[in-house]
Formats: structure tokens, sequence, C-alpha cells
């Protein structure tokens, strides 16, 4: 995934915030004989392009010495192709072009609200604690679409220097099944069945921010995060989640 992402601020208590994200999946997999189990082959399953564009504003609620209360409210919309087409060697040991299953579709045509609430607490220089929990709920969608999601981030952050600080977070993820089915997605996988998607997870990330001069102006940010999965309580038949890593870059202006 690839993410681009702007935020400008017309007040002290008011940003708007702009996000758009790139998506490139490709999953492997093997193929049996329906009735003699047997192994067929491999195939590979593949998509890329635009994700979803948000917009949002976040307003500042509430301020005082060492604590921060913000909204966010926006929407999130998905722009991606919902109509991917793929290769696939089915159990009869044929190949056929066929709609790419759900997951590996890169949009669903849906619009979501997105609700959140997030507070900083500044226990001192150093030490700075927060917790974040966001809705996405959908509004509107065509055939089908990802489950809603609810997320709740709780996070710490030790500044060793002025230019260095070290973080932690912990989230919680729930995501619904999908809603609603697209008849002419029928590849026989896994992932073209509607309740294996969503689910319980949970992870632990450990991070590091850097300030430094990479572009004339301000000082540059840059970050790295690797996260690993903590709970994978997933809905019906789904692979597990892996460990994470995350790159950022942020420029100020």
């Amino acid at each position: 995934m690839l993410m681009l992402g702007g935020m400008y601020a017309p007040t002290d208590d008011v940003t708007l915030m702009f996000m758009t994200m790139f998506m490139d999946k490709s999953m492997n997999l093997n193929t049996y004989h329906a009735m003699m189990r047997n192994n067929i082959g491999s195939f590979n399953s593949s998509s890329s392009d635009l994700s979803d564009v948000s917009f949002s504003v976040l307003v500042n609620i509430d301020e005082k010495d060492k604590s921060r209360w913000h909204a966010e409210i926006g929407l999130k919309m998905s722009i991606g192709d919902e109509n991917e087409k793929g290769k696939v060697l089915t159990p009869m040991n044929t190949n056929m072009e066929m709609l790419l299953p759900y997951g590996m579709q890169s949009g669903d045509g849906s619009t979501s609200l997105v609700i959140g609430f997030t507070n900083v607490y500044t226990l001192s220089n150093e030490h700075t604690f927060g917790n974040q929990i966001r809705f996405l709920r959908n509004i509107s969608s065509r055939d089908w679409h990802f489950g809603n999601k609810t997320y709740l981030d709780s996070w710490y952050q030790y500044s060793v220097s002025r230019n260095f600080s070290i973080s932690s977070r912990l989230r919680f993820n729930h995501q619904q099944n999908i809603s609603g089915f697209d008849s002419n997605i029928k590849a026989p996988v896994q992932t073209s069945i509607t309740s294996n998607y969503g689910g319980f997870t949970s992870e632990v990330g450990v991070g590091f921010n850097f300030l430094t001069q990479i572009f004339p102006g301000s000082e540059d940010r840059l970050a790295l995060e690797l996260i690993s999965p903590v709970i994978n309580k997933k809905n019906g038949l789904q692979m597990k989640d892996t460990i994470q890593i995350v790159f950022g870059f942020q420029k100020s202006f």
C-alpha cells in the first residue's frame, strides 16, 4: 500500500485533511482435484489500482495545558476497480478467466462516513500518551461492500531528544463481513464467500521517529514502525495476519 495525504489548517482549531491510497495485491493459490484431492497445480492472481480517496475535517474540541481532544468527521470513497478479472486454474484442470474474488478487487464502489475522536495527554516534555477511536460506516454502495470497521488505538511516545523519539502502540480492529454479493464472483476459492471476511484482530507496534533535513525549508520527519499481530479471530476461513513494516515521510510548510 502507498498512501499520500495532505493537511491544511485555515485556523488554529480546524484542519482539513485529504488522503488517497494505491494498492497492489498478489496471491498465489494451489488447486486440488475435486474428487481425488490431489494437487493439480498453482496459479497467481493480482490487481493494482488507486483504491480510495478520503476528505475529512479535524476539529479541536478541547485543549488544556496537558490534554487535547480532537474530533474527526469525513467521507471515504472507494474509487478502485471492482471488476478486476484474472485467470483461474479450476478443480477440473481448466484455465478460465473470471471476476476476481472480493479481496482481490481494488474497490467496492462504496462511500463510508468516518467519525473519530482523539485524545493526546502530555505528561512531560519526554512522555506523551494518546488514545483514538474511529468508526467507518457505509452510507452508499452498489451490489456489495466491505464490512463496517471500528478501530481503537492507544499509544505512548518517549522523546529521547528533540530529533528522535520512540513509540509503542496497541490497536484493536473489528470489521463486519461483506454486505451483499456479486453474482458474477464465483471462482472456486474461499475468498469468493462473503462470510469469509471481517473479524476481530489486535496488534502491537514499535515505532521510531526522526527529525532531519532532507529538503529545503522546515525539518522533515521520517518514521519506521514494526507491527506484530496479537489476536487473529477472523470470520470463517481466512489467512492470519503477519508482521508488517511501515515507512513514513512527512513535510511541513
